[in-house]
């Protein structure tokens, strides 16, 4: 069992390959968390969620309607 069962998280800033975003989720992904990743990049997000299972949402935290 991992420190974060049953632990939902939302990892922002994940949509550049390696990036430290990525490395977080993966390390929450690993101790048990169900994990959404956000950023802007659609196409980084979604190949990092079919690799890794979590879930993924674009997001521009510099717009506010993206926010909403």
């Amino acid at each position: 069992m991992g420190r974060l069962d049953g632990k939902r998280a939302v990892i922002l800033g994940a949509s550049s390959p390696d990036n430290m975003g990525q490395h977080i989720a993966r390390r929450f992904l690993a101790e048990g968390a169900s994990v959404l990743v956000s950023g802007r990049k659609q196409d980084v997000l979604e190949a990092f969620a079919a690799d890794t299972g979590c879930a993924f949402a674009t997001c521009d935290l510099t717009e506010q309607s993206s926010v909403d």
